[in-house]
């Protein structure tokens, strides 16, 4: 097992899902300094750092899903747990890790592929021309770009976002002023379609986002599709 705890199920290795990954890793970086297994219960998040040639990266794990994603830009050499908190050590400063819904006062990006499905149609072929992810966000709206792919491809044909910030974010306690900001309430629910194409057995669709500032949750996608023959 990748780490023994009584906080974690030693009895299984956590690191199968990305077995390719992290072995390459490990081939090619394994004279770096900087790897290091931590885990960040209050986040149910387990993370392993990786010190790649071309800047350090990390693997991260949901304890509670077994889902694995890969951390980018984060330039840790070392992390530690204060207070049940976060915190990374880099070349020249100290960093709370996830702690806001920024990176530093820069837009948080990210990319992602979701699992390919037949849609309960393995052997009949499918035109997709449509999906519409759906998220839980305050404050305001990610920016999205959406593709998809189809048969397994791995390309990111979703195009680049940014993400700009709307004026009536809602306040912070203790740091809003009364009659400036607004009320935060609760989390609102975004949903639009976009068009896509793909021609193939199976799909998933890829997916480029940009925020700042807001919380963000993703908890399904729509997808539309026409079914063909078997050839």
């Amino acid at each position: 097992s990748a780490l023994q705890s009584s906080r974690l199920d030693p009895r299984v290795n956590l690191t199968d899902k990305i077995f390719y990954a992290i072995s390459q890793a490990a081939d090619v970086y394994s004279g770096n300094f900087g790897w290091q297994i931590i885990y960040f219960a209050k986040q149910n998040m387990l993370l392993i750092n990786v010190p790649a040639d071309t800047g350090t990266q990390q693997y991260v794990m949901h304890t509670i899903t077994k889902s694995w994603a890969r951390f980018t830009d984060v330039s840790a050499n070392c992390w530690e747990i204060h207070n049940e908190d976060l915190y990374f050590g880099s070349s020249d400063f100290v960093g709370q890790f996830w702690n806001t819904f920024a990176d530093d006062g820069q837009n948080i990006k990210g990319s992602v592929q979701q699992a390919y499905s037949y849609f309960d149609a393995r052997g009949q072929l499918k035109r997709f021309t449509m999906v519409r992810p759906i998220f839980l966000t305050s404050g305001g709206t990610p920016t999205v770009s959406v593709a998809i792919n189809v048969d397994f491809e791995t390309q990111n044909s979703a195009g680049a976002v940014s993400f700009n910030p709307a004026l009536n974010d809602p306040g912070v306690w203790d740091t809003a002023v009364w009659d400036q900001n607004t009320w935060a309430g609760g989390l609102q629910v975004s949903k639009y379609w976009q068009g896509v194409t793909g021609l193939g057995y199976s799909g998933g669709m890829y997916m480029n986002i940009a925020s700042q500032g807001i919380e963000v949750h993703w908890p399904s996608t729509d997808y539309v599709m026409e079914k063909g023959g078997v050839i």
